[in-house]
């Protein structure tokens, strides 16, 4: 084999080394970003209060990633859609 195509193997080999090092350093990170490799995105029920409209209460299905965020940040938002009896929750 010349020294040329020997030269041109060692490169590509370092490539694909890099490349692989790269990956396995960044698969933590996109995991900590809340990067999904999977595509079932499980959808919740949400009865959704809008703040100074409570008459406007409606029904929306978002992803289970967003659900923890209306509870918090939205008085009155809850699991179900908008009628149902909650437990603890006096209408």
């Amino acid at each position: 084999m010349s020294k040329k195509k020997l030269k041109a193997m060692k490169t590509y080999d370092a490539k694909i080394r890099r490349t692989a090092l790269t990956l396995l350093i960044m698969l933590p990170v996109f995991a900590a970003w809340g990067f999904s490799m999977s595509t079932d995105n499980e959808k919740v029920a949400l009865c959704h209060v809008p703040p100074g409209n409570p008459e406007n209460a409606h029904t929306i299905v978002i992803d289970q990633s967003g659900v923890d965020a209306h509870l918090t940040n939205h008085v009155g938002d809850h699991l179900g859609e908008c009628g149902d009896i909650q437990p603890g929750i006096s209408e």
